[in-house]
């Protein structure tokens, strides 16, 4: 069977969508609740135990963590640079979890995002 999905841009390649219901999902599959309905169905085919469990984490810190709430389209900043950004936190949020760089790096990283995602985007 071809399953065809992308989780890129979810609010772009998917239904609409209740914006807790992600989360809420994955601490019902951690907690050991049966899939029911078919989003719930294809969190638990495509998602990991691994990733069940963050979410559940990350819901039991409900108090201190920081909430996402942009659920709009893709800006043409997001388009053409999301994946160089995306690239760029990912070294350098684990180099500084594992201890290669000093924690006030993570300020320069922020004036590199700000500072890259001000120039303009290419014209499509």
């Amino acid at each position: 069977m071809l399953r065809i999905f992308s989780n890129e841009f979810p609010f772009l390649t998917g239904p609409a969508r209740i914006p807790d219901l992600y989360m809420k999902t994955l601490v019902k599959l951690a907690n050991g609740e049966k899939a029911e309905t078919p989003y719930e169905k294809q969190i638990a085919e495509f998602r990991k135990p691994e990733n069940w469990y963050a979410g559940k984490v990350v819901m039991s810190q409900i108090d201190i963590r920081k909430q996402n709430y942009f659920t709009g389209a893709a800006t043409p900043t997001m388009v053409s640079k999301w994946n160089l950004f995306r690239q760029s936190e990912l070294e350098t949020f684990n180099k500084i979890i594992y201890g290669k760089l000093p924690i006030d790096v993570f300020d320069q990283f922020v004036a590199n995002w700000k500072s890259t995602a001000a120039t303009r985007s290419p014209k499509r």
